[in-house]
């Protein structure tokens, strides 16, 4: 399973890095076009709107790599390491005590 999550990490931040710089292109061109010549400037939505997709790609594939990147829970794991509910409580340090009143 660990290749697999690998794989999958790998290929998302390869989506992040494209995405992004299609995005960061898209962006770019369309300032360019906008502040060229008039015929040039009708088709600078077109390249704010890649530019929009691309960052939105990005967003959800660096949004899969954080969510791959935590480790999995193993409930059963959890549950026979954890604290017990028959253990008694730890005692209470002398420190841990709060102040009593002032006599």
């Amino acid at each position: 399973m660990s290749f697999w999550r690998g794989l999958a990490l790998v290929l998302l931040g390869l989506g992040v890095a494209g995405f992004g710089l299609c995005s960061l292109c898209g962006g770019v061109m369309g300032l360019s076009m906008l502040s060229g010549n008039t015929r040039d400037a009708q088709f600078a939505s077109t390249a704010f709107v890649a530019g929009a997709l691309g960052a939105v790609a990005a967003a959800l594939c660096w949004w899969g790599v954080r969510k791959l990147r935590r480790k999995p829970v193993d409930a059963q794991a959890l549950a026979s390491h954890g604290p017990s509910a028959d253990a008694p409580a730890p005692a209470r340090a002398a420190h841990d005590e709060p102040p009593g009143p002032a006599a």
